[in-house]
């Protein structure tokens, strides 16, 4: 299977702090095949 091979980078940016929460925008995924 394909899939057992696919490695995925997800950023995701903070943009707001509430105490304990943070609020979070996604920012990239970059996914490559090794």
């Amino acid at each position: 299977n394909n899939e057992d091979h696919i490695f995925r980078k997800v950023k995701l940016r903070v943009d707001k702090v509430q105490g304990k929460n943070y609020l979070t925008n996604f920012y990239s995924l970059l996914q490559s095949r090794r």
